[in-house]
């Protein structure tokens, strides 16, 4: 049997990192935290909640999350007792095994390289505490709360970059959780 053919992209003009899992390891501090709250109500929180919340935006995740579990609390409630909660938890992130090597030899072999995370600005400060030097090597960063970026996770193909990093390259390799792939972004919008 032959292994499927792969088309040639030529070399890799800018990668865009996804934040969240790819370079720091903070999905199981979302997972303690919500654990922790769904508990408070005598709730469980579990794989069956989880797998539809991943890559959410936290306004997003809070109405998902307070009526899959049915909390007697709102949203804004349930983000409210949230926050303490991930802003202890955020500095102690650490980085993804290899994360930082590739990035630096990214940045080695001047390749323009930029985060686009759903976390606020907030959160990502929080997140990259000890992780200062190396995020500084990025050329671009993008958070869910940046004036240019309307919504989170804005409806996308999986093999196309987010529109906020258009300004890095004209081809892009995309670096998410899902698959890397390279593709020509969509057309500007005017």
């Amino acid at each position: 049997m032959n292994a499927p053919s792969r088309t040639a992209v030529g070399p890799i003009k800018a990668v865009i990192f996804d934040m969240d899992g790819l370079l720091l390891d903070t999905e199981g501090i979302y997972t303690e935290v919500t654990r922790i709250i769904a508990e408070r109500y005598g709730r469980t929180y579990d794989w069956s909640i989880k797998q539809h919340i991943i890559g959410r935006g936290a306004q997003d995740l809070a109405d998902y999350v307070v009526k899959a579990l049915d909390l007697p609390i709102t949203p804004a409630e349930f983000l409210e007792i949230r926050e303490p909660l991930m802003s202890e938890r955020f500095p102690k992130a650490l980085g993804m095994p290899g994360a930082e090597a590739l990035v630096r030899h990214l940045k080695a072999h001047a390749i323009p390289i930029a985060v686009g995370t759903s976390s606020s600005r907030n959160s990502f400060g929080h997140k990259t505490t000890l992780h200062r030097e190396w995020f500084g090597l990025f050329d671009t960063i993008v958070t869910a709360d940046d004036p240019e970026v309307g919504a989170a996770k804005p409806r996308r193909t999986s093999s196309s970059p987010p529109r906020a990093a258009w300004a890095l390259h004209p081809r892009i390799a995309w670096c998410s959780k899902t698959r890397p792939s390279a593709s020509p972004p969509p057309k500007r919008l005017t």
